[in-house]
């Protein structure tokens, strides 16, 4: 990794330096990529860094830890975005930022399209949002994964007393069984969403 100030040559041919300083690496093709990063060095030293981790994952097959995963949805979109855009990340790693009222809003628009009616689709939006909203999920990486989640079991309560999400997320789903095919609907927008629900669903049978 190189980070560095692009210099230019102003009006009167004096070379000048960008205010921001641009990282150089290399990605999983091996192919020289630039970002642009921050007037502060250090900063952008540590968002190339973070990159890297990145670039390992995808050459490792693997995809981003937790904390890797947190430092996205941070991450402006614009640059998320052209992660996705040159293979860094995929489509759902790439909006693991946004909200999930926004994906559920997509949800709605989706139904409308197919030709359901405004009340049948704002209806089953309305309960997807709901049961996210029950649960504290305010993006897509709080719905705890097949690896983290122990439906039932004797951990009932997290440190601070609270109940457990990825329990509390099945029990609500067990009290109400008409969400299970409304939420998996819902997760058709993104395959990695639905084979996380999916999982946590097939635990709680």
């Amino acid at each position: 990794m190189r980070v560095f100030k692009p210099t230019y040559k102003d009006r009167l041919g004096n070379k000048r330096e960008l205010r921001k300083w641009w990282i150089e690496l290399t990605d999983h093709l091996e192919t020289i990529r630039r970002f642009a990063a921050f007037s502060d060095k250090a900063l952008s030293e540590a968002l190339g860094r973070q990159i890297e981790r990145l670039v390992a994952c995808r050459i490792a097959g693997q995809q981003p830890g937790p904390d890797l995963s947190r430092w996205l949805e941070a991450v402006p979109n614009k640059l998320r975005m052209h992660l996705g855009s040159i293979g860094l990340l995929d489509r759902t790693r790439a909006a693991a930022g946004k909200a999930l009222s926004e994906h559920v809003a997509d949800f709605e628009k989706s139904l409308l399209a197919k030709g359901s009616t405004t009340g049948y689709a704002r209806q089953t939006a309305g309960r997807v949002k709901r049961l996210f909203e029950r649960c504290r999920f305010t993006t897509w990486t709080d719905i705890p994964s097949p690896e983290n989640h122990k439906c039932l079991s004797n951990q009932d309560v997290t440190e601070n007393g609270k109940t457990n999400l990825a329990e509390k997320f099945s029990l609500i789903l067990a009290e109400h069984p008409e969400l299970e095919q409304i939420v998996l609907a819902w997760a058709n927008l993104s395959v990695e969403i639905r084979r996380i629900i999916g999982k946590i669903i097939e635990t709680n049978e």
